[in-house]
């Protein structure tokens, strides 16, 4: 359909999408045609384990194992139709609390650690980072990162990005690589 130009890629979320499977979707869509995926739980979430788990992750907002698990494959299989990469925070678990201003300085040099030859969208769904996200540490974030926009989106918004962002969402986008 003409209107629809891109795609998501949720699955990438639970698991790295093998390569045959990228290249399988790289022979079935048009050019210009994008798909975002989303980042691994295995890089943006706190635990390890079922949901209600409180082992650590050690490879908490890791850069080797996002391009290892993702960057790499996409940019090997399926560059021409890779859009940006969804980093979606899941709400952190009753045993691995993080403070908000913690959790921006580590997401902070996370985002300046990434290769600069994608597009990265962050989603946050925990509440406390939602409630604690002001203008002023948008400005701050916009200033130190290529960043083109910043949306802040209070109130239930489960209907576009799932059942978890019950208390609103943050949308950061990075700016296309090339731009500045």
């Amino acid at each position: 359909h003409p209107l629809l130009r891109t795609v998501g890629i949720d699955r990438s979320y639970y698991a790295p999408v093998p390569m045959a499977d990228l290249r399988r979707y790289a022979e079935q869509v048009p050019e210009g045609f994008l798909a975002c995926a989303k980042a691994p739980a295995s890089v943006t979430s706190t635990t390890v384990g079922p949901p209600v788990s409180d082992a650590p992750n050690p490879d908490f907002m890791s850069v080797p194992r996002l391009i290892e698990e993702q960057l790499l494959p996409f940019d090997i299989a399926f560059r021409d139709h890779t859009g940006p990469f969804i980093l979606e925070f899941p709400p952190f678990g009753r045993h691995s609390p993080m403070q908000p201003t913690e959790f921006l300085e580590r997401l902070d040099r996370f985002l300046g650690a990434l290769p600069k030859e994608f597009q990265y969208a962050v989603e946050l769904r925990d509440r406390a980072l939602l409630d604690s996200f002001t203008t002023e540490k948008e400005i701050d974030l916009k200033r130190k990162r290529d960043i083109q926009q910043i949306e802040v989106l209070k109130g239930p918004q489960g209907a576009l990005y799932g059942r978890n962002a019950v208390a609103g969402a943050i949308l950061v986008t990075t700016k296309e690589p090339g731009d500045t």
